[in-house]
C-alpha cells in the first residue's frame, strides 16, 4: 500500500490506498479550533507553490492542491511546476522572489538549507 502526504497550511492530506483520491486527515481530538479567528475576519490568501513534479506525480500533485483549494474558499493554493528546479529556486532565492510553499526533496534538503534557498519571509 502506497501513503503520500503533503502538508499545506492547516490540513493535511493522505492518499488512501488503492483510491488514487487524497483526502483529508480529520483534526486530532485535542485540537482546539474555538479560539481560532473567523475565516472572514483573515480575507483572502494566495500561496505560490512550487514544485518539481514534471513526470507522474504532477497531476496528483495538482489533484490535491485543487481539493485543498476547493475546501478553503479563503486560500488559493497556486501550483507551478518548474523544470531545472534547483535552479529556478536557486535562482528565486537571488532575486528575493521565492514561492510561499517549496518542495525541497530529502536529499537536498542540507545543500539547499546551506544556500539558505529556503529563507523564511
Amino acid at each position: 500500500m502506497s501513503l503520500a502526504l503533503l502538508l499545506l497550511p492547516g490540513r493535511l492530506w493522505r492518499r488512501r490506498g488503492g483510491s488514487g483520491r487524497f483526502e483529508p486527515e480529520a483534526p486530532a481530538e485535542s485540537e482546539d479550533v474555538s479560539e481560532a479567528p473567523a475565516a472572514d475576519a483573515c480575507g483572502s490568501v494566495e500561496l505560490q507553490y512550487w514544485n518539481p513534479f514534471t513526470g507522474p506525480d504532477g497531476p496528483l500533485m495538482g489533484e490535491m492542491v485543487e481539493a485543498f483549494n476547493a475546501e478553503h474558499e479563503n486560500i488559493n493554493v497556486v501550483m507551478t511546476t518548474q523544470s531545472e528546479y534547483y535552479t529556478q529556486l536557486g535562482t528565486a532565492a537571488a532575486s528575493n522572489t521565492l514561492p510561499d510553499v517549496a518542495i525541497v526533496h530529502a536529499d537536498q534538503v542540507a545543500t539547499q538549507a546551506f544556500r539558505k534557498h529556503p529563507a523564511p519571509h
